[in-house]
């Protein structure tokens, strides 16, 4: 090869390495800030579907139709909703690729004033302004089979992206036949009936609240579950007895200190639980005058609070502190406890078996329920004992139980004709769940948002698998396993790929100011709400002032919304710019200093044949 060939072809040989370079170094800046979003190499299936939903869609028997309803400049206006469009249609491809035909997908763009509009609206599909707040935009979407069921995810919250596998796979098997049982609840420290938890579980089962005076659980409950049960008389315990002795299936929350109670209704009185022998009759212990911590465990008061001081009875557990039954999904990635009791196995029945299901370290404490009741954390801290063990938190016993009762305590009146016989001995195996805290499902426990009174299932946004685990628990015991094998995939808020953090960082600058606006939306709600009641009910009459007081209302909520909308866009050409620089100095800098390694090797590389020439030249 001559000289004039050979740097030719050196010349290309670098232009090629430096393309490679820059191609390789585009591509993995993009993997790199964006995150892959084809290839599903993790354990947690974050791109494909999850074995139990895989099989909810390979078992549908029922011809299915899925409607999405979304505005077709979605990309334009909301660019991450946009995505999450596309990774919602993704997924439900998989399902309907799965079914063998059994699911349909239709999608329709709700113009404003067209059919399709008056059709989302009629079916429930909850309507967002644009960016411009002129016209309403639509993403949600309605399940339906031909025997009539039908089920809406009136809007598809980024909010809750993570739960949009775990929704679509919930609703796919009730279409497809899942048992909606029973569920019957007695709380014994006030009403509860409002807690988010319950339009949870009446998205799925029929829901009854029972009197707790009751001295025999109906028949068609077949799962109870029961809150705080302080000062209950005998002819509970005695229901609750027999309802364990023909089978049920009970849900206990019990525990020394309630505070979802106490703060509501402020009582002081210590209680002795009376339940607590009906519960060591069946094998499992619980001091009422203890609460369990654990330094190593703690956490904030509240999951919303920005404040870094723990409280050691707060416990948030990870999956090395829970030890749940493969038919419940073996793990659950976040569980937080509130002032916890402690259980522990006494005198076990020989034909139940126990399982210990959520655990302290082994660095937790007993504390006197009376010293968390009535003391600041500091003085709680200063409680703990140097000596530390594990503790058990929550259990699930099955199998075979006997009576703490000799006869029924109807025997010998009037009422006897009316209760079923008195069992000594179950007739066939019951199953429990003890979790030693009434306040486990409380909102303040497991919630990140308030709600309206429109509000649905789907716009709750978890700070933990509390209510998750306990939705899994009645699955199973309603005969409902898959749907009980169901899990949350984290598509956001874990493992965050560059360009989140860098946008959450930034958001960060300007989180006060956001939210002191949108507070200032929502109480400018509230107040044009309330006038534009009293207009309807004539409490007030319409006048001239009156229709400027009202005006004044609606250009205050538009400015602000503008002044939401410059904020938004602030923050995303900042966290936009801060992206664009590590593109580039990946572009940039990396192929330049791979050129210039490429650079000096073409040059040794001459300077050692040249040195060879002169050696064969002398030679």
């Amino acid at each position: 090869m001559d000289k004039k060939k050979y740097l030719k072809f050196l010349s290309l040989s670098a232009l090629i390495l430096m393309a490679g370079v820059v191609f390789i170094a585009l591509m993995s800046s993009f993997t790199l800030i964006f995150g892959s979003k084809k290839t599903d190499v993790t354990t947690l299936q974050r791109y494909g579907l999850t074995k139990a939903s895989e099989k909810i869609a390979k078992d549908m028997v029922q011809p299915t139709n899925i409607t999405i309803y979304v505005s077709d400049d979605l990309d334009a206006e909301y660019p991450e909703l946009d995505l999450y469009r596309q990774s919602i249609l993704r997924m439900l491809e998989k399902y309907q690729a799965l079914s063998g035909g059994k699911i349909s997908i239709n999608i329709k763009n709700p113009e404003p004033y067209s059919p399709a509009e008056y059709e989302a609206k009629r079916e429930g599909i909850r309507p967002f302004p644009d960016s411009e707040n002129t016209k309403n935009m639509y993403f949600g979407a309605v399940f339906s089979n031909g025997d009539g069921k039908r089920f809406v995810i009136p809007y598809f919250s980024l909010q809750r992206q993570n739960y949009a596998e775990y929704d679509i796979s919930r609703i796919l098997a009730k279409l497809n036949g899942a048992q909606q049982k029973t569920i019957g609840v007695i709380s014994f420290g006030g009403n509860i009936s409002d807690w988010q938890i319950f339009n949870k579980i009446k998205a799925d089962y029929k829901l009854a609240f029972l009197d707790k005076r009751i001295s025999l659980i109906p028949q068609n409950i077949n799962i109870l579950l029961v809150f705080n049960p302080q000062q209950v008389d005998v002819n509970f315990v005695y229901a609750l007895d027999q309802f364990i002795m023909r089978g049920g299936n009970l849900v206990l929350f019990i525990d020394s200190y309630a505070e979802t109670i106490a703060e509501k209704y402020s009582y002081t009185k210590k209680n002795h639980n009376m339940l607590l022998p009906l519960l060591e009759k069946w094998g499992v212990k619980s001091d009422d005058q203890k609460i369990v911590a654990d330094e190593t465990l703690s956490r904030p008061a509240y999951q919303t609070t920005l404040s870094n001081q723990t409280n050691p009875t707060y416990l948030n557990l990870s999956a090395e502190n829970m030890n749940i039954p493969s038919f419940l999904g073996k793990s659950w990635s976040s569980i937080s406890f509130r002032s916890s009791g402690n259980l522990e196995i006494g005198v076990p029945q020989n034909e139940a078996k126990y399982q210990a299901i959520f655990f302290t370290s082994e660095q937790g404490n007993l504390i006197e329920a009376d010293v968390v009741k009535y003391n600041d954390v500091e003085t709680i801290y200063n409680a703990l004992s140097p000596e530390h063990q594990k503790y058990n938190l929550a259990y699930w016993i099955d199998g075979m139980f006997t009576s703490s009762f000799e006869q029924s305590i109807v025997q010998n009146t009037s009422l006897a004709q009316s209760f079923p016989p008195h069992l000594s001995v179950s007739a066939k195996p019951a199953q429990i769940m003890v979790i030693a805290d009434s306040d486990f499902i409380a909102d303040e426990t497991w919630n990140l948002t308030g709600y309206q009174k429109e509000a649905v299932v789907y716009d709750q946004v978890p700070a933990n698998n509390n209510a998750d685990f306990i939705l899994s628990v009645i699955d199973y015991m309603s005969g409902n396993d898959e749907m009980a094998k169901l899990r949350v995939k984290y598509l956001i808020n874990q493992d965050k790929n560059i360009a989140e953090q860098i946008y959450e960082q930034t958001f960060a600058s300007f989180s006060e100011e956001y939210k002191h606006k949108e507070e200032e939306v929502s109480n400018l709600k509230k107040d044009l709400s309330a006038f534009q009641q009293k207009l309807r009910s004539g409490e007030i009459g319409m006048s001239l002032l009156k229709i400027q007081e009202l005006d004044k209302y609606n250009r205050r909520q538009q400015e602000i919304m503008e002044e939401l909308k410059a904020l938004n866009y602030k923050i995303q050409q900042k966290s936009g710019q801060k992206v664009t620089a590590i593109i580039l100095a990946n572009m940039l800098f990396i192929p330049l200093g791979l050129l210039l390694l490429a650079f000096v090797f073409v040059k040794m590389y001459v300077y050692h044949r040249r040195q060879e020439n002169v050696r064969i030249i002398n030679e």
